[in-house]
């Protein structure tokens, strides 16, 4: 996962949270992270001051994407918002003569591509691009009405391809890996599409008619993730749609995939989800009214980590080994097992019961220096739900083994 909220993040199941960077380089947005999780879209200040699209790696550092030869100095220079699965092409815009905006295409090692508009004095935009990097989705404005329209661009065709009506106000988000799959907004409702079957309304949430809704990711095979109600003055809620079962809320979803929600988790929004369908991203309001950020996995040990570790700049190991224990404990029903490490490591958790019995083993694997945490949700190796009572954490490394009490409470 990547992100910017203050600081530009990178959060890893296994790593936790790392800081990339706390504004050095004058970054003003983050677009996406690749597919593969090695590289950021992010927008930031180039030698004049100008905000100029660009990318992040660990091995390249921060990189400027140039603009095509007739991109113009408009305040910004460009955007990026979007890139494929290995962080070699991306989209975004940039600005023209006139303070138009243009969607473009990039690849590295190659020339920067003006995808172009309908109308000279229109603008347009690359909001995401396909995991292969051939399709490139996002909108572009009416000719005499100036209203956003949902459009592709792909390489065998010169110029933006409607995908809705041409009257018809609608925008696209995402598009899964070959881009034959895609979501956004449509007529104010969340939207799926693809060649064989057009455009699709996936409506609201049941209460939120009237309100709106928009699909803001979807995976390879068609999973929609987004909010719904977003233009209501209550707080959204995020979504999660399938082909099979239709629109339901994260909530839902989540308890039907066997997740053990917190109790009064209230999800706002379903940002994006992996290209399998099996890690979702969002965010959720907090007892004390504040957006969170937080991270799904559907696979191994399934649950809901927020993501909010304590973190250093650089990899430079600032803490000793040690089991930090449950928070919270007493829990109900699941709690966050954190432990810090001062190098790279293997580390092995496991629960017990007051009879010694092996209860489960949330985790065995390597793990780099700093800070982690594992989600325990209350469940025995069978997914069984377990009962009220004490328990033993064990914490085994390369060097020493550590115990914690942790209480659980239904």
């Amino acid at each position: 996962v990547g992100g910017l909220w203050g600081d530009l993040f990178y959060y890893t199941q296994t790593g936790g949270l790392e800081i990339v960077d706390t504004g050095s380089v004058g970054y003003t947005s983050f677009g996406g992270i690749s597919g593969d999780g090695t590289t950021l879209s992010v927008t930031f200040a180039n030698d004049n001051g100008e905000d100029q699209a660009g990318y992040y790696n660990p091995t390249e550092g921060f990189v400027h994407i140039a603009p095509t030869a007739d991109g113009v100095p408009c305040g910004p220079l460009s955007n990026g918002y979007s890139l494929n699965f290995d962080g070699t092409v991306g989209t975004g815009l940039q600005w023209v003569e006139n303070c138009r905006a243009r969607a473009y295409k990039w690849t590295k090692g190659g020339d920067t591509v003006n995808l172009g508009s309908t109308a000279a004095d229109k603008s347009s935009r690359g909001t995401g691009i396909s995991g292969d990097g051939t399709v490139v989705v996002g909108f572009d404005e009416h000719p005499t009405v100036g209203y956003r329209r949902a459009v592709i661009w792909t390489d065998d065709v010169v110029g933006p391809q409607l995908i809705t009506g041409e009257e018809e106000a609608a925008e696209c988000y995402a598009a899964n890996y070959d881009g034959s799959k895609i979501c956004g907004i449509w007529n104010n409702a969340a939207f799926y599409y693809d060649a064989d079957v057009g455009p699709v309304s996936l409506g609201t949430l049941p209460g939120d008619e009237g309100n709106g809704s928009v699909g803001l990711d979807i995976s390879d095979d068609g999973i929609i993730v987004g909010q719904s109600g977003q233009n209501g003055f209550g707080v959204p809620r995020g979504f999660v749609w399938t082909p099979a079962d239709g629109m339901m809320s994260c909530l839902d979803f989540l308890t039907q995939e066997g997740v053990e929600v917190p109790e009064g988790l209230n999800v706002q929004s379903v940002t994006s989800i992996s290209g399998n369908g099996r890690t979702l991203t969002g965010t959720y309001l907090n007892s004390g009214y504040q957006f969170e950020t937080f991270v799904v996995y559907l696979e191994g040990t399934v649950g809901i980590e927020p993501i909010d570790e304590e973190v250093t700049e650089d990899d430079t190991p600032t803490v000793n080994t040690a089991l930090l224990g449950a928070h919270p404990n007493p829990f109900n029903p699941m709690t966050n097992v954190k432990f810090s490490l001062d190098r790279a490591q293997n580390v092995s958790l496991a629960i017990y019961d007051i009879s010694g019995r092996l209860v489960t083993e949330l985790t065995n694997q390597n793990y780099s220096a700093g800070e982690h945490s594992v989600v325990w949700q209350g469940r025995d190796s069978a997914g069984r739900a377990m009962s009220s009572g004490n328990y033993s954490l064990y914490m085994v490394t390369d060097d020493n083994v550590e115990t914690s009490k942790m209480t659980l409470v239904r």
